[in-house]
């Protein structure tokens, strides 16, 4: 999540602090990261971390001027 919404910023550290950190114990963590995420977890970030898998790359984007005339 940190990575897509530009890194570890203070914006996105109060932003976690605020949805997860500070309602510990007040509801499911799974609900929590759901709220704070969108998203179901993930086992993968931590697998290409540890460089267990390759990364997916993401295909390269053809620049302007190398993209065929229609």
């Amino acid at each position: 999540w940190f990575d897509a919404h530009g890194g570890m910023t203070a914006a996105n550290g109060k932003l976690f602090r605020d949805g997860v950190l500070s309602r510990g114990g007040t509801r499911d963590a799974h609900e929590l990261y759901l709220a704070f995420r969108g998203a179901e977890p993930s086992v993968e970030p931590l697998l290409v971390h540890r460089g267990l898998v390759a990364p997916k790359s993401k295909p390269a984007a053809t620049p302007k001027s190398a993209a065929p005339n229609p």
